[in-house]
């Protein structure tokens, strides 16, 4: 059986501490418009892993949409327009 490295609290607190930065910045950043984000986000950050970070959370920042079966109807991309009765073989 392989050894179980000891925990390092120090280590946690550390990368607890950095996406904490990291999701603080992005709430600041998401709101700007786009071509304002990049100096924002280097300006906010001197961390490249912060920076990073962000980077990656605004870019999968969007529109929700609906889950299936969540009471508001089917969900549909935007631009979906096939009847989705038809596609199922119901009509």
């Amino acid at each position: 059986m392989d050894e179980v490295e000891p925990h390092d609290p120090a280590e946690e607190s550390a990368s607890t501490t950095r996406q904490r930065a990291a999701e603080d910045l992005f709430d600041e950043i998401r709101v700007l418009p786009e071509e304002a984000r990049e100096s924002a986000i280097e300006a906010g950050s001197d961390d490249p892993w912060v920076r990073a970070e962000v980077r990656s959370l605004l870019r999968f920042d969007g529109p929700t949409v609906p889950t299936h079966g969540c009471g508001h109807g089917p969900a549909r991309a935007p631009g979906f327009d096939a009847d989705l009765d038809e596609l199922r073989g119901i009509s």
